[in-house]
């Protein structure tokens, strides 16, 4: 061979041309464009997830804390000489009670609890009760009220 014949082979093999390196940035950029998306997609759905579950576990603490709440209901009745008034009433969309609450919600006591849908709320409404009032349910004392669960669709008690 000749000296410049290798000279030329030399060349050849010590670089890439033009079109070699425009192909291999096209690649890499399709490569990298395919992870991006994966990611994304990726990220998308674990967010989804996570709501779901935070979903899931708010609503399981709220089911076992009326499991727990219709557990204690004390059959309370109020008499006067003609009529005794048990103090448990339900409605297709109204539930009203007497129990206790957990001691961060109040003073302990028997307290009057209704759980109403109200404006696609699930509501909690309690008050103490008394022992001078007879008909507890016709009271206008609405009491403390807290949003158990938002965005409802439907409830029957």
């Amino acid at each position: 061979m000749t000296r410049r014949r290798r000279e030329r082979v030399r060349r050849r093999v010590a670089g890439f041309t033009l079109v070699e390196l425009l192909i291999a940035i096209a690649l890499f950029g399709l490569i990298l464009t395919g992870l991006y998306s994966g990611l994304r997609m990726a990220t998308r759905a674990s967010d989804a997830g996570e709501a779901h579950a935070t979903d899931n576990d708010e609503l399981r603490a709220v089911i076992g804390f009326l499991r727990f709440e219709l557990g204690q209901v004390y059959p309370l009745v109020f008499s006067d000489e003609h009529d005794q008034q048990v103090i448990f009433k339900g409605e297709p969309d109204r539930l009203s009670f007497v129990a206790s609450l957990p001691q961060h919600r109040g003073v302990e006591g028997a307290y009057l609890i209704s759980l109403v849908v109200d404006q696609d709320r699930l509501v909690l409404r309690y008050r103490l009760t008394k022992p001078d009032r007879q008909y507890l349910f016709e009271s206008g004392d609405t009491g403390k009220e807290v949003v158990l669960v938002p965005g409802v669709e439907n409830v029957g008690f």
